[in-house]
């Protein structure tokens, strides 16, 4: 006779509460309030970190960046379905993004409903407390696998305070869900081995790598498989940092004139990989017509031959696709051919001699703060473990100019989507409490600062030592409007140094660049608490042309 199950009489709350600390819970990123009074009280007892945020939009894009940064589920709760619009900017990035995402709500409305469906993977409703475990595990699986994304929990005000009988041993996680990628599927072996044929044959390889190189955190593993084999490695710009941007095999961002472009037109054969293809598209549809042959490794089987054919496809997860052809190839034993060692030579070259064309065209251009020289600073003052947040638009060009990944793996995050203006100064919120210990910066215009800069309360108070640095243009633009040849300042000139005093935070402002070097190394040496640099962008040279 079998032993009777162990039950516990728990409410709807106080089942979801004990899942997600089953699940290893990060910080749950509170908006409009606490959610409700039963999950207040659970997420108290269980001493489950969270983060109150006012914006619910702020906080939707501090669990992505959470979710993007330490690869584990990013979770945000909104006390109200009212503020699923305003949180529907930072699903829907988190979406793009394939950030493991769960966002826990009440009932939504029938529009809201809609917009989940829009930004969302997938929707999942509980019906009964009895269900919250089950229902729980579903969201997690379903966020961490495939391509990982954002998921809604909808758990109804009436079901939180609803008492059920449930299992003890069923208020478990099943070991391998907590973070993405939780499931791994190879490619098939007869692909694996064609691919390996071709690329032991290549005098002229070149590996692209996109942003889903650090979805399935694969980045080390394409490392290694790159210097074994001499394979030069050029990147979109959602795959920056799939090898260190300073290494030898690094051939750098495919850009219009650049080393990684013309590199792409003289190969002979391309190993795209997590999406690359995709975003090359996107942005320089000139580009993807390149004549060499294709070997395609995605994990969204029909990303494969979207935009042009290809010659060996390899379905399955990057990172166990990676390691499944260095596997292949350490046991075919063949070496490097001289003429593929002569070709990564010549490539390392060109992109140091790019490297430094780009540092004396900075240095060329007048004596004032610009937003290239900022970059510049940034990449010379972080860490090499540093993390830089920014957000779409001139500031993300600026940075994939000038910024270098010093190692691989995460180390420039851009957030996507739409409505992501502003975004980097929660982001780095959300970063910064996944990876303590590492300097985080974020940088944004004055438009994305003006629009989140109280995110400094939330952080001073959760006493997170994020760096904000506004690079503020409205000055150069307004130079440029007073020559008719440029667009006016949208904005009226604002202190943010001060606001971030107003807010109890480190505030610092640069005019000059001499004030920019030595306030930056001030703002990213203080970790008592976030600190704000205000830049006064004096130079519009750059703003055009990065």
């Amino acid at each position: 006779m079998q032993d009777e199950r162990a039950m516990e009489r728990l409410s709807g709350a106080e089942a979801l509460a004990r899942m997600l600390q089953a699940h290893g819970a990060g910080p749950i990123f509170l908006s409009g309030g606490l959610s409700s009074a039963p999950l207040d009280g659970a997420l108290v007892e269980l001493g489950l970190a969270h983060a109150p945020i006012v914006d619910a939009r702020a906080a939707a894009f501090a669990a992505d960046a959470y979710a993007q940064a330490s690869g584990r589920v990013g979770l945000v709760s909104l006390a109200r379905s009212a503020l699923v619009a305003e949180a529907s900017a930072g699903l829907l990035a988190a979406r793009e993004a394939g950030s493991p995402v769960l966002a826990i709500l009440p009932e939504p409305d029938a529009l809201d409903a809609t917009i989940l469906a829009g930004s969302c993977k997938e929707t999942i409703r509980v019906a009964r407390a009895a269900d919250v475990p089950g229902l729980v595990r579903r969201a997690f699986i379903a966020a961490t696998t495939g391509r990982p994304g954002p998921v809604a929990l909808v758990v109804p005000e009436a079901v939180r305070a609803q008492e059920a009988d449930v299992a003890t041993d069923d208020l478990v996680e099943h070991g391998r869900f907590e973070a993405a990628s939780a499931l791994r599927a190879r490619p098939d072996l007869e692909a694996l081995n064609e691919a390996a044929e071709r690329l032991a044959g290549a005098e002229r390889p070149l590996v692209l790598a996109g942003p889903d190189v650090h979805v399935s955190r694969a980045a080390k593993a394409l490392q290694e498989l790159a210097e074994a084999q001499s394979l030069p490695v050029a990147h979109t710009p959602g795959g920056i940092g799939a090898v260190a941007c300073t290494g030898e095999i690094a051939a750098g961002l495919v850009r219009p004139g650049g080393v990684a472009a013309k590199a792409l037109a003289e190969a002979d054969l391309v190993i795209a990989i997590g999406g690359a293809l995709d975003e090359l598209a996107a942005r320089h549809p000139e580009l993807v017509g390149f004549p060499a042959r294709v070997i395609a490794l995605e994990a969204q089987a029909e990303a494969i031959g979207r935009v042009r054919a290809v010659d060996v496809p390899l379905w399955g997860d990057p990172r166990a696709g990676i390691e499944a052809l260095a596997h292949v190839l350490d046991k075919r034993e063949a070496g490097v051919p001289e003429a593929r060692a002569a070709w990564a030579a010549s490539l390392a070259a060109a992109r140091a001699e790019e490297r430094e064309a780009h540092a004396a065209r900075l240095a060329s251009t007048p004596e004032a703060p610009s937003l290239a020289r900022l970059v510049a600073l940034l990449d010379a003052y972080m860490p090499a473990d540093g993390l830089l947040l920014v957000e779409p638009g001139a500031v993300a060009e600026a940075a994939h100019r000038g910024f270098t990944v010093k190692r691989c793996g995460r180390g420039l995050l851009v957030a996507r989507g739409p409505a992501a203006e502003g975004a980097a100064f929660p982001a780095a919120l959300g970063a910064a409490l996944a990876v303590p210990g590492r300097v985080v910066v974020a940088l944004a215009g004055e438009r994305g600062a003006t629009r989140a800069i109280g995110i400094l309360e939330s952080a001073r108070r959760l006493g997170v030592p994020i760096n904000l640095v506004v690079a503020d243009t409205s000055a150069a633009q307004g130079a440029a409007d007073a020559t008719g040849e440029g667009v006016p300042a949208e904005l009226a000139e604002t202190r943010f140094d001060r606001a971030a005093e107003g807010l109890g935070c480190m505030g610092r402002r640069a005019q000059t660049l001499d004030e920019m070097a030595s306030s930056l190394e001030e703002v990213l040496s203080f970790r008592d608490g976030p600190a704000l640099l205000d830049v006064k962008i004096a130079n519009s040279d750059d703003l055009d042309t990065m």
